[in-house]
């Protein structure tokens, strides 16, 4: 990858040369690191790590900025691989369900006390179930619900955990 410097001359930077420069920044300023917490006098500006500043002396801006955003959108695209339901190429699937019938017919009688909901609070669609439940008033002695544990630490690959 070619990039210009701010002295005009030609360099060659790669992403991950970039990224542990700015680790070396990092490590190289931690005497300043008291003013990255925020400013402890009225006159005190706040400038985080100060890395876009003294990484700009070296390489340009736009370049840090772009190699930050590449590598936050790959660990999120990392993350979403193992957390969302996905098919051979990557994209997104909702998974089939064998269940296609109706409560209140057949053999899906609409009785209380007989269906349960599982919710998990990061879970968006049992978000969904919620506010369906509360919009159409079924109250919790005709639809059970059980909320689970919100504890990312204790819970594996985005599974829930049960209290």
């Amino acid at each position: 990858m070619r990039s210009v410097g701010p002295s005009s001359r030609s360099t060659s930077v790669s992403s991950q040369q970039l990224l542990l420069f700015l680790l070396h920044v990092l490590v190289s300023q931690q005497h300043h690191m008291c003013h990255a917490f925020g400013p402890f006098s009225p006159g005190d500006l706040d400038k985080g790590f100060n890395l876009l500043e003294t990484a700009s002396k070296v390489v340009p801006q736009g370049r840090i900025v772009q190699t930050a955003k590449e590598g936050w959108k790959f660990a999120w695209k990392r993350m979403m691989a193992e957390l969302a339901p996905q098919d051979k190429t990557g994209s997104y699937r909702r998974p089939s369900y064998t269940f296609d019938g109706k409560i209140g017919e057949g053999k899906f009688p609409d009785e209380a006390g007989r269906y349960h909901l599982y919710v998990g609070n990061p879970c968006p669609w049992c978000h969904r179930a919620r506010l369906s439940l509360a919009l159409r008033s079924i109250t919790a002695d005709e639809v059970g619900e059980t909320i689970l544990e919100d504890n990312p630490v204790k819970a594996s690959r985005g599974g829930w955990i049960f209290s």
